[in-house]
């Protein structure tokens, strides 16, 4: 089981105990980002109460979340689009053995004919005698 850390903190003019896991540094930048979101949305609107001030604020940090939750799901979605064509442009280049294989660069392997010395072999009679 993890260490259980406990960090004293001021969210908006509260003191709080926050008790957890997480390093206590990460703890105090929570509960300092928590603040600046409640102190921006009061300062948009004076009048708000302390509980709906917390509740505005919870808000709108669950919509940062949900917009970059949403970005990385764009993200890998694209991701695995790529890959999956990738993956079916490969499997539709027909290849019967490396004889067919792509020259590098996308040139086109030819084969050469192959070279005619117009020498002919001829067999060499023994001499007998």
């Amino acid at each position: 089981m993890a260490a259980r850390n406990k960090v004293d903190v001021e969210i908006f003019g509260e003191h709080y105990k926050i008790k957890g896991e997480a390093a206590p540094e990460y703890m105090s930048r929570l509960a300092r980002y928590v603040d600046q979101t409640m102190r921006k949305v009061v300062q948009r609107n004076p009048r708000l109460t302390l509980h709906k001030a917390a509740v505005l604020s919870a808000i709108n940090i669950a919509d940062e979340l949900l917009k970059v939750l949403d970005q990385q799901e764009a993200e890998n979605k694209t991701e695995s689009e790529i890959e999956t064509k990738t993956e079916t442009q490969a499997n539709t280049v027909p290849s019967s053995g490396p004889e067919d294989a792509a020259a590098p660069d996308g040139a086109t392997k030819t084969e050469q004919p192959a070279k005619d010395t117009g020498k002919k072999k001829s067999k060499k009679k023994k001499n007998q005698g």
